[in-house]
């Protein structure tokens, strides 16, 4: 571990060695290729760094990852990190038209990214160090491939002394997606997985189902919680209910993480799939967010799967605000739970005064993951969130009731 801590530093790195020490031998993914060890998928990570770093023109500063779920999202996020290099996750559903502008804006060093997404990228005249991830067939053209790298011996990148830029991408309802860079303290990420651990429960035996895109915050918070305990993740490269329900009976998953409309699809596919077999099924925890989620679906959940949902709220400019547990959901299937650790909230008004409770307004946030801005662009300049005395605007509306 401290040899691990000296090569890596604080990066999600140092989280799969960890895990790789404990417990070399157990699966830390399954998708549609199979399982892949702890071990493994240490191993490939670290053959993969040190041949980028030595096939790349210079020391790479940056890294865009355009994966859907599988391991080789988890072996591009590691490689960039035994880089110390940025972490720029790309959102899968761009048309070619935008993720031309986000590399364009963002200009990674390296790019790493599905076979799918090679005409959009050749679109966008993208021109570093270019990776394939998922392809189907065993040709590749002449590009790169993580296989290919994995098999390589280089010595390995020099050490990395302090935690790597993590930039997400705004989910664009208002124009091109923003970039939202951010380094993780290690304070900010205590206090992150203190909150969820006191109302999730994750364990390091559980077998995790990730639903979420894990280019999402929500996506890669569900991805690295399992990794750094050294539970297992089970995920596909798209959505199904049906093939869902399947994976959580067939794989022993005891958590899974949704977002709504995907428990709502889920809730739809149930008569079809036999709303009893719920009943038997491992599961012992469902965790939803990143979207707004209705008192019905809330209460469909509940009805079918027993009181194992958890909430949480938050945004990718404040990360987790607020968590609400299977108690607080029995309870007021419309809230968005208690504010996390670590966190302020406050609720003003239009006269940026905060109001009292049970008075709606906006939501305004402090702490959590800081909020430094947004990715400078080219092309027109973003304007940044409002701030007031160093809470953040969510854009959101809502209030306190007399519980808190």
């Amino acid at each position: 571990l401290a040899r691990a801590l000296c090569q890596y530093g604080p990066t999600p790195a140092l989280l799969l060695a960890a895990s790789a020490i404990r417990f070399p031998n157990r699966a830390a993914l399954i998708d549609e290729a199979g399982h892949i060890t702890y071990r493994q998928l240490h191993q490939r990570a670290e053959a993969i760094a040190a041949a980028v770093y030595a096939l790349a023109p210079s020391a790479p500063t940056s890294v865009g990852i355009v994966c859907r779920n599988h391991r080789g999202f988890a072996e591009a996020m590691l490689t960039g990190a035994q880089l110390g290099a940025e972490l720029i996750f790309i959102n899968t559903e761009l048309t070619p038209q935008q993720l031309q502008a986000i590399l364009q804006r963002h200009e990674p060093d390296v790019l790493i990214f599905d076979a799918e997404y090679t005409e959009a990228v050749d679109a966008a005249n993208y021109r570093g160090l270019r990776v394939l991830a998922w392809h189907e067939t065993a040709a590749t053209d002449g590009l790169l491939s993580l296989d290919a790298l994995a098999t390589q011996t280089h010595p390995k990148p020099p050490p990395v002394r302090r935690p790597v830029k993590l930039t997400l991408l705004t989910s664009g309802t208002t124009g091109l997606a923003k970039g939202v860079p951010r380094a993780v303290k290690p304070r900010q990420l205590v206090l992150m997985c203190v909150t969820a651990m006191a109302t999730v429960r994750l364990r390091s035996r559980d077998r995790v189902l990730v639903a979420p895109p894990f280019f999402h915050g929500f996506g890669l918070a569900a991805l690295l919680g399992p990794l750094a305990l050294g539970g297992t993740v089970v995920c596909r490269r798209r959505f199904d209910a049906a093939q869902a329900m399947n994976d959580i009976a067939r794989q022993h998953v005891t958590v899974l993480f949704a977002v709504p409309v995907m428990l709502q699809r889920l809730l739809t596919a149930l008569p079809e799939i036999g709303r009893q077999n719920t009943q038997g099924l491992p599961l012992r925890m469902i965790v939803t967010g990143a979207a707004p989620i209705s008192p019905a679906t809330v209460s469909g959940v509940l009805t079918a799967f027993g009181p194992i949902l958890v909430n949480g709220y938050g945004s990718t400019e404040a990360g987790v605000v607020a968590i609400a547990s299977p108690a607080d959901l029995v309870a007021a299937p419309n809230t968005a739970g208690r504010k996390a650790l670590g966190v302020s909230v406050r609720i003003l008004g239009d006269n940026r005064r905060e109001v009292e409770a049970g008075k709606t307004g906006m939501i305004f946030v402090r702490g959590g993951l800081e909020y430094e801005g947004y990715t400078p662009d080219k092309a027109a300049h973003a304007a940044s969130k409002e701030v007031v005395d160093g809470h953040v605007n969510t854009g959101d509306m809502g209030h306190f009731d007399a519980d808190g």
